[in-house]
């Protein structure tokens, strides 16, 4: 996470963006990420990106031997399950928002 570009984006384009620094493997940090902002900042959630992702070169057996399955579920939390609790948050407050579902 580079805040500082981040903080860059905020400043170049005022009130179109908002940075919300949050650990996407924490559900606890997702939602309140999301929760003070959303409807402060565009009085609606519009959209939903989910940009967060990680990985390294692990292959199933290296030089060390078999990759450590820690290594390998660091990654699977943020690539899956990051986005799944992004979405999960953002999603009820979509549609609450959502004039068709009214």
């Amino acid at each position: 996470m580079n805040a500082g570009e981040a903080n860059q984006l905020v400043e170049e384009f005022p009130g179109k963006v908002i940075f919300c620094n949050v650990s996407v493997t924490d559900e606890a940090s997702v939602v309140a990420g999301i929760e003070p902002r959303y409807e402060g900042a565009f009085g609606a959630i519009h959209i939903c990106c989910n940009f967060a992702g990680t990985g390294n070169g692990i292959r199933t057996m290296g030089k060390n031997g078999a990759v450590p399955l820690a290594g390998f579920n660091r990654i699977a939390q943020n690539q899956a399950c990051g986005h799944v609790l992004t979405c999960c948050a953002c999603a009820p407050r979509k549609m609450a928002d959502n004039a068709v579902l009214k």
